[in-house]
């Protein structure tokens, strides 16, 4: 059995939740948010599940590896 931690987040500015219960990413309640890139405009719900990098995007966004 594994023990999962998932995180609920408000927005720094305005204190309005993130949590989206309508779309769920890792059968949780996903992270919602608008995004930009380059010229294209779109949401990403990325999951609210501690350590996991899924996600759901309605704009195509190049996964990138990154080393720390």
């Amino acid at each position: 059995m594994y023990n999962f931690v998932s995180l609920a987040l408000d927005c720094p500015q305005c204190g309005k939740s993130l949590m989206d219960s309508n779309n769920l990413v890792d059968n949780e309640q996903s992270i919602s948010l608008h995004i930009d890139i380059g010229k294209k405009k779109g949401d990403i719900n990325l999951s609210s599940i501690y350590g996991s990098y899924n996600y759901i995007c309605t704009v195509d966004v190049k996964r990138r590896v990154i080393s720390i």
